[in-house]
């Protein structure tokens, strides 16, 4: 109706399903969009203006049929009638949680009573931010809040995927998404109001009628991402809402996933509810061979290469085996990037250390002895997945599966490479909503690294699920895609994106005379590796980085540098949670670096123990320097003088002579050629590949329906 009572002639519109694509047609304009779920939903919405649908009656398929509709309602299918789901916080994080609060409010009485302002704010901060968290996990009546239920994930997917499809036509036509933002509604019900001043009316062509069946995707394209100059073999399958990404374990193969039936189905689950994003690490798989096993660093970087290559700006992570603590990591130092966690099978360190004697007693035996000894026999895979004993097939390619996802050089650097890792300082700082579910009576990570790891994080859940694999998709799946569905499609809290893991460096030269020069040494190297100034603060400077190994680099730079020029340098380093405040950071890890640097000799590049833990496998060689007192934080620091560097991480095979490449070539030199025949088959036949395992495979199956 215009303003004077008129009534405006309604625009037309069109809506076309062709395939994959959709075609709209508005305004003498035409677009394509992919398929997708918000696609179909929102297509179902436009052929039916100002009709209220139930959100479970659209998310499953049921909408356009009245009846359904009501039988919807009449069964009771409806938000407010969903049983309840599990409490936000269980007891256990509850004891954790209030323990710590203990803890914090002694150290601020502590930090008052020593005059350090600083500590004592931090320590604030940490406990109010506890303190909501405990509140907001609460009800009234002191009841538990809980996760949300069926409907209530339905709603959530259901809204998240209409978005999505909004915002992808958007891209193409700003008016029209602006219309569309603005029309259709979503919650328990979603409705399509077209607006009556600017009205628009659609016909909408379905045939043929989006598919509502689970569709099952075809092997997913391999592509790749670039990590410096390596490349990284990817796949994306799947058009859910969320970005998902299976951060893997030691060694794995993107063909060969789609070519096992119990790993095929894992991933087409996961694939239902998000888009799926796997990837081999460089030196395994279909990734490039490269000169030395990747550092915890790398991993992470891996980790945001992919992510770069995909366009996805946020996504959750999944961490198996030791790919937990690289996405760990990950969450840590980029926040605003981690929409979620779960952590599978893994571990706070597989450093050696006093915590769980037996337990590592037995995860190095396996490593040491049947890994780095019998790689490609096939004893490895038999050992870490016991439901597949008794399959014929399957202990004749296991053999065949290890030699192609690694050659047994590169595997013996990897195990190598894991002696150095420990991730403990740094889980504290992670924001992001956490789920650690660990199999109870696995054989290479007892249940209590998995108990372990939840406690040191933050409001994480603890899942203890009954099986005896450590391969997850080898006995029954199900009961862990559930959990991770359950948990990635229920409302998770936003992270807390101004606390970070940031790695702080703090340069300090004994004359004034050499500050001008050390600020133009420091701003060239700064952008050489990655560095941000966030301070100069006297005679030094202070700057944050990302990888806590071109901290370390730089410094030497610099130092070297100056040294040279005949003027005294020194630097100290510390990586912990960092606050971002205006354009700077604060928080008491910026104290610690300053304090470090203040005890280091003219030349030193002195450096915090979990600095030397997080550079693990760089090639940085230090030299311990013994225990100190720093000003204003409790306990005794362990410090360390980087005295070398010689890189002993991954590196493009052809930038390294040839004796050092064939250390760990990659796993095509050192298959045979059955193996690469089977290979073949695999990724060119990949169902009558699972056919072969489901065939030999059913008196398993039938364990496991018997089971249920």
């Amino acid at each position: 109706m215009s303003g004077n009572g008129v009534p405006v002639a309604a625009a037309t519109a069109e809506l076309i399903r062709e395939g994959e694509y959709w075609t709209v047609a508005f305004k003498d304009r035409e677009l394509r969009v992919r398929d997708s779920k918000g696609m179909g939903y929102l297509a179902e919405l436009l052929a039916q203006p100002e009709c209220e649908i139930e959100v479970l009656a659209l998310a499953g398929g049921r909408s356009a049929d009245p009846a359904s509709q009501a039988e919807v309602a009449d069964a009771g299918l409806t938000l407010s009638s969903d049983s309840d789901g599990d409490p936000l916080l269980d007891e256990q994080a509850r004891l954790a949680y209030r323990e710590r609060l203990k803890d914090l409010r002694e150290e601020i009485e502590e930090a008052d009573a020593f005059r350090d302002p600083e500590r004592a704010a931090s320590a604030r901060a940490e406990y109010a931010a506890i303190a909501d968290e405990l509140a907001s996990a609460t009800g009234l009546g002191g009841r538990d809040r809980r996760t949300g239920t069926a409907g209530e994930r339905a709603r959530l997917n259901v809204t998240r995927a209409i978005r999505s499809a909004i915002a992808r036509v958007a891209e193409h036509d700003g008016a029209l998404g602006e219309h569309l933002s603005t029309c259709v509604h979503t919650g328990r019900v979603c409705v399509y109001r077209p607006d009556s001043r600017a009205p628009v009316a659609w016909a909408v062509n379905t045939r043929p009628a989006p598919d509502r069946a689970p569709r099952r995707p075809p092997v997913p394209e391999t592509r790749y991402a670039r990590n410096g100059d390596i490349s990284i073999a990817y796949q994306v399958v799947g058009e859910g809402p969320i970005d998902l990404v299976l951060v893997n374990g030691l060694a794995a193969h993107l063909d060969l996933l789609w070519a096992d039936p119990d790993s095929t189905a894992f991933l087409r689950r996961l694939a239902s509810f998000s888009r799926l994003i796997l990837f081999d690490k460089p030196g395994t798989g279909l990734s490039d061979p490269v000169a030395g096993a990747p550092s915890l660093e790398q991993r992470m970087g891996d980790i945001r290469a992919v992510l770069d290559a995909v366009g996805s700006r946020r996504a959750a992570l999944i961490g198996y085996s030791e790919g937990g603590i690289a996405s760990a990591m990950f969450a840590a130092t980029y926040p605003e990037r981690t929409a979620g966690l779960v952590l599978l099978n893994s571990a706070a360190k597989s450093k050696r250390g006093p915590e769980f004697p037996a337990a590592f007693d037995r995860f190095w035996w396996v490593l040491d002895e049947i890994a780095a000894k019998r790689w490609g026999e096939g004893a490895f895979v038999l050992e870490l997945a016991p439901s597949w004993a008794g399959s014929e097939v399957r202990r004749r390619t296991a053999g065949v599966a290890e030699r192609a996802c690694a050659s047994p050089g590169m595997v013996r650097a990897l195990i190598e490479a894991l002696r150095g890792y420990d991730a403990r300082s740094i889980l504290p700082t992670i924001s992001a909503p956490t789920l650690v579910i660990h199999a109870t009576e696995e054989k290479l990570l007892a249940v209590e690294f998995g108990r372990d790891l939840a406690q040191r994080i933050p409001g994480a859940r603890f899942v203890a699920v009954p099986s005896v694999d450590h391969i997850f998709f080898a006995g029954d799946w199900r009961p862990i895609a559930s959990e991770i569905e359950a948990f990635l499609t229920s409302e998770l809290p936003e992270p807390e994106t101004r606390r970070l893991l940031q790695t702080v460096l703090c340069t300090d030269v004994s004359h004034p005379v050499a500050r001008e020069l050390h600020d133009q040494i420091v701003r060239r190297e700064l952008e050489r590796f990655g560095g941000r100034p966030t301070d100069n603060p006297g005679h030094g400077l202070l700057a944050a980085f990302d990888r806590p190994s071109h901290a370390v680099r730089c410094a030497r730079a610099i130092v070297a540098e100056l040294r040279n020029l005949g003027h005294d340098v020194k630097a100290g380093i510390h990586a912990g949670k960092c606050e971002a405040v205006g354009g700077g950071l604060g928080g008491v890890a910026i104290h610690i670096g300053a304090e470090i640097c203040a005890l280091a000799e003219p030349f030193d590049v002195l450096v915090s123990q979990t600095v030397c833990d997080l550079v693990a496998g760089s090639g940085i060689e230090f030299r311990d320097r013994g225990g100190h007192d720093l000003k204003g934080i409790p306990g005794r620091w362990n410090l360390y003088a980087a005295i070398g560097d010689e890189p002993t991480d991954t590196r493009p095979a052809g930038s390294v002579d040839q004796r050092t490449a064939a250390l760990t070539p990659g796993p095509r030199d050192t298959m045979t050629r059955i193996d690469r025949v089977a290979l073949a088959f695999a990724k060119h036949a990949p169902g009558a590949t699972r056919l072969v395992f489901r065939v030999r495979d059913v008196p398993r199956r039938l364990r496991f329906r018997h089971r249920d």
